[in-house]
């Protein structure tokens, strides 16, 4: 052989599923695609011997097939620990700069902690951001410091002069780098596996490209929801041109494995990417579903104030005995669960319903935190007292308002020492009053007694002006025609072209998501603006305390209703909206604008800066962005682009994800000045969207889009009924500090007001904070139970680029103090002296530290992992749990619903067996220790039934995904059981069909987990998609059919039921015949009589069903599914759905 045939180099193919959790139109259909076909198949793969890699991104997958599959666990287990089988270190693959903080540290918590503790010996070291076009520009310092190796993306096509597979690295601003691989489109491999020329020539391509700089590349063959392939055909045709070429094999491998081995053999990375990738699937999950993650966003606030209070509880106590951990696990995978690609057709409500139950949940734990730390205050005052505890890390001053229970018209509020507190009483009948420099993690005590005298009022307010000692405001209709700070000398917005508030109203024929580089926008003529229609201002509320001006303006959808509040002793001004009885239509988008008075933005070295908060950071618009938005690569591609030549600035991604805040800082020569805005709304615009546009900043919240998501087959959302959004303006002339920024921060975490019990009982003072901490630019994001350990979390930030000396001084005793993993490993040890822990902090640094608290007592652990092993005919279940703790005793509870509980059983081991009857069951177990104290493992859930569930498929393949093991899943079916309704639909996540024009006869086969007692069969054939030019649909589904019966998979037998078949064959029923509203399909079975397939008792571990290749014969029709193919001669049909179920 000559020397450039021999190649020591390797190219390793690894095989990865993607997936969206909802794209394909319900979130059970990605779970059980998962659950019942892609990890089935792998584990069927490796132990047939084939020697399969195969890799999932995310743990939520794992997690919810543990709850319902735990009898494959030890295969799982087995294949995970051989490295068979690789999984992703987060949850889910979020969009990273859309959730918040936490929401993102906890990716690793219930991914990589979670996994690497069920399966020993896994390190899960990939986070896999595979399919969004967006990154958070922290995300590489928190996932490295996690113990992250890498980061696998896609959708580079955004970035000009990438190679098709870059060997890269992204940094965070701190300077912490992650190896990231950035491949064009997860699936280009797999769409080039389908013809040999293809695939070669892709991976000669992928060669060629690297050999001189990456010894062993990587292969990712990817694909969303992949079902393991035998790739045998295509890697020996591989090496064959390999060979003569002189070019290197191709080895299997997990993505882990072929990561490491890429990696260390690259001489130089392709790219350093550093900043955020902003999200151009913003609307996705934003301004279509508002209430929803608002109520995500609130979850996890309330999450975090919940975890922090019960730690207090522990810390005072000496115990975490009455710190649920159990309960704030379940808590956190709701609010994490939506992931990506939220565009379901169906299954939106079981989102929504999801958030809501987060919601309820945190709301639960705050209320029962907040209760408990006022009922442990001595209270020492006259009159109703009330505690205002403030959930955030450093000292705050804010208006609060507290519902009184004294019966009187004249309320007074008194601070503990009897010093009266200005107060007045709001529109709705509540006490309003300025709350003064509450510290951080700590509450003050306050009494609402009856006064004396009336309230006193503003005298002079007008309808066209008004202002405080720090701003001045005209009232115009429609909004407001100016705010000027009297502080700075300087008028904040510019209204030439809009008012400061004003509602305009677009129209929008974008997508949420989708494979454009570039945001759509809307058409930018506006239908209509609250300036142009006839408004009403009015006074509602006007005290010593605060004045409100009411406008409400009549919509053709809906009233407009605008609150502007102006504060005696607080420099904000608050916009409170509602959009009451909103029935906007499809394709409205509504914004509100704050048009800034600023400089020109668009030009170079611009005098106007727009920033916004992110996760863990703050992203300076142009200055932090990793795309280069302004190049001509960007300017005119036409995907997501509207050709409306008026917009000449569509280029830039935009809106952005914000988290609490927006801002601007213009140079006006003799000073710089400071604009903020707090939003809880996620999509903000800082450019006008109209026609002509201006070139100074206009600040625009997407209050709502009625537009569609991604998913093609889904329909318009619209956000409708009424709606409520709340803002606060913030001003000041720009220095280093950044107090502002945090009283914005602040906005969107009020203080909490807590009535508190005048029972006499309380032991703490009247005024008390658990920890203090220096350095202003520091926020601490989570105080916490260590999941794993009686050990305290603090979690923290440097948030404004600045380093710093930062003290925690603890308000308790402290043994030790730790730096620690974001996955709560212990790295190493921290010296603390008097209770402080003193250290430097660096620029954007993020930072997880554990403390031991003196004398906190053990406590005992929650039992994990329950599952159900093994099922027997005789309905005889046995449940198994681990626990690293030895209870006293396990008590076992069951529940048919989720919600009522009944304890069956008491044992002292960690496996206990019961009888039930058939039907859906939920078990879980409670650890019983020595001390009394209890603790709730999560439920697992399963059924009992006469329905075969695990079974291995097979079949004549359609090209675009083999899709034969869909047929014995959930996917596409609203139950698994015989009275389930199927999708009328030709979608290969929910169908099985053949290849293209076979020219011999067509089969599928099923392969049971062990010999049955068949009883019955039952089947949905396959039906095409309605549409309005096919109202009727089409049937290409089985026709006439043979099927066969076998107990080694090698000898067959005919089965012919003289009552049903005709010499052998069996007609199956045409899928329309049978359809409900042309879209729900209950089993359509045989033809005539719709009865399922009696197999009468048969003794069987093998089916196969053979049919004829013939139109017409074989099948019903022809498929024709894709607009191409009309009018074609494209005969390929297939099956929706079978069921067998068997004897007992």
């Amino acid at each position: 052989m000559t020397m450039e045939k021999q190649n020591t180099s390797v190219m390793h193919l690894a095989q990865c599923s993607h997936h969206d959790l909802v794209w394909s139109k319900h979130f059970y259909r990605a779970e059980t695609a998962f659950a019942n076909t892609e990890l089935h198949e792998a584990i069927h793969f490796a132990k047939e011997g084939y020697p399969l890699k195969w890799t999932n991104e995310a743990a939520i997958f794992l997690y919810e097939f543990l709850r319902k599959h735990g009898e494959q666990y030890e295969d799982l287990k087995k294949e995970i620990v051989e490295g068979n089988i690789d999984l992703g270190a987060t949850y889910t693959s979020p969009y990273t700069s859309f959730v918040t903080n936490e929401i993102l540290a906890r990716q690793v918590i219930y991914g990589k902690k979670w996994l690497e503790d069920i399966f020993p010996g896994l390190e899960a070291r990939v986070f896999y951001n595979t399919d969004v076009p967006s990154l958070n520009l922290q995300i590489p310092q928190l996932f490295k410091k996690a113990g992250l190796d890498y980061i696998f993306m896609s959708r580079s096509w955004q970035f000009p002069n990438i190679k098709q597979n870059a060997y890269s690295t992204w940094e965070s601003p701190d300077g912490t780098a992650i190896n990231t691989l950035f491949m064009r489109h997860y699936g280009d491999l797999y769409f080039k596996h389908f013809k040999d020329e293809d695939f070669i020539s892709y991976i000669e391509n992928e060669w060629l490209e690297n050999k001189d700089n990456v010894k062993d590349p990587l292969l990712v063959f990817g694909m969303d929801c992949l079902l393991p392939l035998n790739l045998d055909k295509q890697v020996a045709t591989w090496h064959k041109y390999a060979q003569e070429k002189g070019y290197p094999e191709i080895e299997y491998s997990t993505m882990i494995d072929g990561l490491d081995r890429a990696f260390d053999n690259v001489k130089a990375l392709d790219n350093t990417f550093k900043g955020e990738w902003p999200n151009s699937w913003v609307y996705e999950n934003s301004s279509a579903d508002y209430q929803t993650f608002k109520n995500q966003r609130d979850a996890e606030k309330m999450l975090v104030t919940a975890e922090g209070l019960f730690t207090w509880r522990a810390v005072l106590e000496g115990h975490f005995k009455d710190y649920d951990v159990t309960r704030f696990e379940k808590a956190w995978r709701l609010v994490m669960k939506a992931c990506h690609g939220y565009a379901p057709k169906e299954g939106i409500d079981e989102y929504r319903a999801w958030y809501k139950e987060a919601y309820d949940r945190a709301l639960a734990l705050q209320t029962e935190g907040l209760t408990w730390l006022a009922k442990q205050i001595k209270t020492e005052g006259s009159g109703q007292p009330i505690m205002v505890y403030n959930s955030l890390s450093y000292q705050r001053s804010e208006y609060v308002t507290v519902d009184c229970t004294i019966q009187s018209d004249n309320i007074m509020v008194h601070d503990e020492d009897g010093q009266l507190i200005p107060s007045s009483t709001t529109a709705d009948g509540k006490v309003i009053f300025l709350a003064k420099d509450i510290q951080g993690f700590g509450y003050q005590t306050y009494y609402l007694t009856e006064g004396v005298g009336d309230m006193s009022q503003m005298k002079e307010v007008t309808l066209d002006r008004y202002e405080n000692d720090y701003y001045t405001i005209e009232l115009a209709n429609g909004g407001l025609k100016s705010v000027y700070d009297k502080e700075t000398e300087t008028p904040l917005f510019d209204t030439e072209k809009f008012l400061i508030g004003e509602l305009l109203i677009f129209n929008y024929e974008g997508h949420g998501a989708g494979e454009h580089i570039n945001i759509w926008q809307p058409d930018p003529e506006v239908i209509n603006r609250t300036k142009d229609i006839h408004s009403v201002w009015s006074i509602k509320e006007a005290s010593d305390v605060r004045v409100v001006f009411e406008m409400t303006t009549d919509l053709s959808f809906g009233t407009f209703i605008l609150d502007v509040v102006l504060y005696k002793d607080e420099k904000k001004i608050d916009f409170d909206v509602q959009l009451k009885n909103n029935q906007a239509p499809e394709k409205y988008q509504v914004r509100l604008a704050f048009p800034i008075n600023g400089t020109d933005f668009f030009r170079r070295n611009s005098k106007t800066d727009v920033l916004y908060e992110v996760p863990f950071g703050q992203v300076h618009v142009r200055k932090d962005d990793v795309l280069p938005q302004f190049s001509q690569y960007n300017r005119n591609l036409g995907l997501g682009l509207q050709t409306n030549t008026n917009h000449i600035y569509n280029n830039a991604i935009r809106p952005r994800e914000v988290q609490n805040y927006i801002s601007t800082l213009v140079d006006h020569g003799d000073k710089k000045i400071k604009t903020i805005i707090s939003s809880y709304n996620v999509p903000w615009d800082y450019q006008d969207a109209t026609t002509l546009p201006r070139r100074t900043p206009v600040l625009q919240p997407v209050l709502f889009s009625n537009s569609k998501p991604c998913h093609w087959l889904c329909s318009h959302w619209r956000s409708l009924g009424d709606l409520s959004y709340h803002f606060s303006l913030f001003s000041e002339e720009a220095t280093d500090q950044v107090g502002t920024y945090k009283k914005a921060v602040g906005s969107n975490t009020p203080l909490h007001v807590v009535n508190i019990p005048n029972n006499g009982e309380g032991q703490l003072a009247q005024h008390k904070s658990f920890m203090d901490i220096t350095g202003d630019s520091i926020y601490i994001t989570a105080v916490k139970k260590a999941e794993a350990e009686d050990k305290v979390v603090i979690r923290y930030h440097e948030g404004f680029g600045q380093s710093l000396d930062n003290n925690l001084t603890f308000n308790f005793d402290v043994d030790k103090a730790y730096r620690a993993s974001t996955d709560e490993r212990i790295m190493e040890e921290m010296p603390i002296a008097n209770n402080t822990l003193t250290h430097k902090v660096h620029h954007h640094e993020i930072n997880t530290l554990m403390i031991d608290v003196k004398d906190m007592a053990k406590t005992y652990s929650t039992p994990k992992h329950l599952m159900v092993t093994e099922k027997k005919l005789n309905n005889q279940i046995t449940l198994t749990w681990q626990n690293k703790d030895e209870a006293k005793a396990y008590i076992i509870k069951h529940s048919q619903d989720n919600i009522n509980w009944t304890v069956i059983g008491k044992c002292s081991t960690k496996t206990y067996k019961t009888v039930v009857k058939d039907g859906h069951h939920f078990f879980k177990v409670a650890a019983v220790y020595d001390d009394g104290t209890s603790f709730d493992s999560v439920e697992v859930e399963t059924n009992v039934d006469h329905i075969i569930r695990q079974i291995h498929t097979e079949g004549t393949d359609y090209e675009f995904i083999c899709c034969h093991q869909y047929l014995v899943t959930d996917v596409g079916i609203t139950t698994y059981t015989e009275n389930g309704l199927h999708d009328t639909i030709g979608h290969f996540m929910h169908s099985y069909l053949t290849k293209d024009n076979p020219e011999e006869d067509v089969f599928v086969s099923f392969e049971f987990d062990r010999v049955y007692d068949l009883d019955e069969l039952y089947i949905w054939n396959f039906q095409e998609k309605v549409t309005k030019d096919k109202p009727n649909g089409a049937n290409p589904g089985f026709k006439e059919v043979r099927i066969y019966h076998s107990l080694d998979g090698k000898h067959y037998t005919q089965l012919a039921h003289d009552s049903q078949s005709k010499n052998g064959v069996y007609t199956f029923a045409k899928a329309t015949e049978v359809a409900i509203n042309k879209d729900r399909m209950p089993a359509s079975n045989l033809q005539g009589t719709n009865e399922p397939v009696n197999l009468d008792g048969i003794k069987a571990k093998f089916i196969k069903f053979v049919v004829s290749h013939e139109a017409g014969v074989g099948n019903y029709g022809i498929f024709e599914e894709r607009e191409e193919d009309k009018g074609g001669d494209r005969n390929v049909f297939g099956l929706a759905q079978v069921l067998f179920t068997y004897k007992k």
